[in-house]
């Protein structure tokens, strides 16, 4: 679970595949093409693991700022990310939260077929 929110921003063999993309194109061949990243298969994590920097940033997504969340009582969210499949706990479910401890939230679900449901989340820092 530790590892699930690390990983490197962007790695150097990403940086080195656009670089090249770049200066091997013209100009009028960038307009009718769009610039591919190279599939996860070929980019190679950094050989030393420690070396790996974790994102403050829980979607992960390199477009995102990083952010801190907020909560209070009362207060709609969706979630970013699939917690709980078999809850109803998925990508893009709205809950209102209905109350806040130190490592739970406790929401209602107000959309869908699981609407009216009380879940419980655990606190992912």
């Amino acid at each position: 679970m530790s590892r699930l929110f690390s990983s490197p921003a962007v790695s150097n063999q990403a940086r080195h595949h656009h670089s090249s993309l770049l200066l091997s194109t013209s100009k009028q061949e960038l307009h009718r093409q769009p610039i591919a990243t190279p599939p996860p298969a070929t980019l190679t994590p950094p050989a030393d693991p420690s070396l790996e920097k974790p994102l403050s940033n829980p979607t992960g997504d390199l477009y995102t700022p990083e952010v801190q969340l907020k909560l209070k009582v009362g207060v709609p969210v969706m979630l970013l990310r699939n917690v709980d499949h078999s809850s109803g706990l998925c990508n893009g479910t709205r809950l209102v939260i209905t109350r806040l401890d130190n490592h739970i939230l406790e929401g209602k679900v107000i959309l869908g077929s699981n609407a009216g449901f009380k879940v419980f989340i655990l606190k992912m820092t």
